[in-house]
């Protein structure tokens, strides 16, 4: 499983939740689905209700 950095502008001023949050992607040219685990603390903003869009940006490690 290869791992995934994030990246996020909001991260600090959302608090300092540990707790980790892993959903799906499919980000992969070849049309795998990778599991993604990203921190708890941005995961309000994207099961937002109110519309509002999170762009986190995924980067692919070796």
């Amino acid at each position: 499983m290869r791992k995934f950095k994030y990246e996020n502008e909001h991260e600090k001023k959302l608090g300092d939740r540990k707790m980790e949050v892993t959903f799906e992607s499919k980000i992969s040219k070849s049309g795998e689905k990778y599991l993604i685990t990203i921190p708890r603390k941005i995961t309000p903003m994207i099961k937002s209700k109110h519309g509002k869009r999170v762009t986190v940006k995924i980067t692919i490690g070796d």
